[in-house]
């Protein structure tokens, strides 16, 4: 179980962030006004309004409109648990636009370079 993140960014401390740990299931959780929330595993989520989804996973989070996908972006992730390379798709009428980037870090584990 996660119970905290701590890093830094340009030597500035990250802000606390909330993290949602529950049963791997696929039910929906909460219904929040014109919002649901509902769960895809252990650390996958999706907030949706009815026309537009938002999903997160380990790997990858998604916008989605009237089912149809308009942004993508999938993570990997190194030994130690650090993004190596994020990879961005944008829909557009003409196909998608694909931005790839890759990290590297010191022995300390702060970044040192986005390629």
């Amino acid at each position: 179980n996660i119970k905290r993140i701590k890093g830094r960014i340009g030597g500035q401390p990250i802000p606390k962030v909330g993290l949602y740990s529950g049963k791997e299931n696929n039910k929906i959780l909460e219904d929040i006004g014109y919002f649901t929330i509902e769960s895809q595993g252990l650390n996958g989520t999706v907030l949706s309004d009815g026309n537009v989804k938002y999903s997160r996973g380990d790997t990858y989070f998604t916008l989605s409109i009237d089912n149809k996908e308009a942004f993508r972006a999938e993570y990997i992730y190194n030994e130690c648990n650090k993004i190596e390379e994020s990879q961005m798709l944008l829909k557009r009428s003409s196909g998608f636009f694909k931005q790839t980037k890759q990290f590297s870090y010191d022995d300390d584990g702060q970044i040192l370079e986005v390629k």
